[in-house]
């Protein structure tokens, strides 16, 4: 099909003023959905709580419970209000041996940060079974009752 063009506008130039109109709007609606969705990462350091002892870095998140043990490997990040979602996984402890090759179990964490406390929550990722919400302080040491 032959495109009708004026006279005065060359093919290449409405073709490439095409492409600059449609690239302003893809990066207005990126812009757009980046600042409805900004998030803060969780301030890094040592987090206390009852039960709880969590160590935050830019990395992400080692967890230590009184009978386990929680890793979460992506930045904690978050939104607006304060609320979290992360993956991660959790080794139950207990007595005896660990067997060889055993793996966490995936888990969900969620929770709310407010200043320097932190409400987290975990859940089982495949069944959703709620496995414990715990409360932690930044800057507040623990001293965990390890099940060994």
């Amino acid at each position: 099909m032959r495109q009708i063009l004026p006279s005065f506008i060359p093919a290449t130039q409405t073709t490439a003023t095409g492409l600059v109109g449609s690239l302003i709007i893809a990066l207005a609606v990126f812009t757009v959905s980046a600042a409805a969705q900004k998030t803060t990462a969780v301030p890094k350091g040592e987090w206390g709580g009852r039960g709880i002892a969590m160590t935050i870095t830019d990395a992400g998140a080692s967890i230590q419970f009184d009978c386990a043990d929680g890793t979460i490997t992506k930045q904690l990040r978050i939104n607006k209000d304060g609320g979290f979602t992360a993956e991660g996984t959790l080794m139950r402890n207990g007595p005896g041996p660990i067997r060889v090759g055993a793996q966490g179990l995936a888990v969900i964490f969620t929770g709310k940060v407010t200043r320097k406390t932190m409400t987290l929550r975990m859940s089982d990722a495949k069944s959703g079974e709620k496995l414990g919400e715990y409360a932690a302080t930044l800057g507040q040491t623990t001293r965990l009752h390890r099940c060994y």
